[in-house]
């Protein structure tokens, strides 16, 4: 770590701390959300709660047209919309766990997607979906982030590059949504500024324990904080 020290109080700036949790059965909603706000915000219980709720309403909207709808009874035989037995979420439940934690809106008007694709300096970020797969690309510190939980760490996107991949992840039918937030920033990575603390977190979680103050972590779960530095992965 010598040669990277001297490196770090040559430029004079400190290296960004990346979250990353890596794919777990599939969760990738909950990762892609996590991986997004930099920090272990939500568990899959968590998710799952909202997912209830949201079933709970659209069957109170849908009693409202009468029980013995045809509408009512495929609604009660497809059971719920909003999350499956393997734990992929639907857009619901993503989008309301994101207001409730940070007030973070999704948008996918064409004209603002179209924008931010071909200028990225006008967001922070995007959450991509196709079929069940969920994940986040995410500016840090004005560098943007790969943060997709079946990568094995973080890459890091030019901006230019940035402009073709989301281009080319359109064309592969994926659903763009920019990140909106209400004062245009998001939270920053959910860990103290210490590289040796950073090091610790990740052995400790290698170990089966959850980072320090860290309650929605599980044992025995891959989560990793990544210390960049000029585009030079450190660890």
């Amino acid at each position: 770590m010598s040669s990277s020290s001297s490196h770090s109080h040559a430029t004079g700036s400190p290296p960004s701390l990346v979250f990353h949790e890596q794919q777990v059965a599939a969760l990738c909603g909950r990762h892609a959300l996590n991986n997004l706000l930099q920090g272990p915000w939500f568990t899959e219980f968590e998710l799952a709660d909202i997912a209830r709720e949201l079933d709970d309403t659209e069957q109170v909207l849908m009693l409202e047209r009468g029980a013995d709808t045809a509408d009512f009874a495929r609604f009660a035989a497809e059971g719920s919309g909003n999350v499956d037995d393997a734990g992929n979420f639907s857009v619901s439940v993503l989008s309301e766990a994101l207001q409730r934690a940070a007030g973070v809106e999704l948008d996918t008007g064409k004209s603002s997607v179209g924008a931010c694709i071909s200028d990225p300096s006008l967001c922070e970020a995007f959450l991509l979906n196709q079929a069940d797969h969920w994940f986040s690309i995410r500016r840090i510190n004005a560098t943007w982030f790969n943060l997709n939980s079946m990568l094995r760490r973080p890459e890091i996107i030019g901006t230019f590059y940035l402009t073709a991949f989301l281009g080319q992840l359109r064309e592969d039918r994926y659903t763009v949504f920019v990140v909106r937030t209400p004062h245009g920033r998001l939270p920053a990575p959910l860990v103290g500024r210490s590289a040796n603390r950073i090091k610790k977190i990740k052995l400790q979680s290698a170990l089966g324990r959850p980072p320090h103050n860290s309650n929605n972590v599980a044992a025995g779960e891959l989560i990793e904080f990544w210390r960049v530095e000029n585009g030079l992965d450190l660890y």
